[in-house]
């Protein structure tokens, strides 16, 4: 996944969005997917492509592409982003309630050793 924007202007002047160069670097990343996966190993992705590409788009199966394209790559990219922060947060909560109850620990040391 990749974010276009554009490079840092002055607060007084007003960012342009260059739409069709967006567009067109999608339509290139797109391109060198499909050629990377049709050229490839076989593979479940590679036969739905194929699947597609021969169907053509006037008759085209939608739900086929959306069961068997497009929510698969929409999960697996939702999982992508989501799991790294997921392990991040679990981790940093775990890293304070453990510097919490060493803090606590430390404060009832000489009670407990006297």
């Amino acid at each position: 996944m990749i974010l276009l924007l554009p490079i840092r202007v002055p607060l007084h002047n007003t960012p342009v969005h260059l739409l069709w160069q967006d567009w067109g670097l999608g339509v290139l990343f797109v391109k060198i997917l499909y050629a990377g996966t049709l050229t490839g190993p076989d593979w479940h992705f590679k036969r739905v492509l194929e699947q597609v590409f021969q169907a053509g788009v006037m008759q085209m199966d939608v739900m086929f592409v959306t069961t068997k394209l497009v929510l698969p790559v929409i999960f697996t990219q939702l999982y992508l982003l989501c799991l790294p922060y997921t392990v991040c947060s679990v981790f940093l909560s775990w890293v304070s309630l453990m510097t919490q109850l060493i803090s606590v620990t430390e404060g009832f040391t000489p009670v407990l050793f006297s």
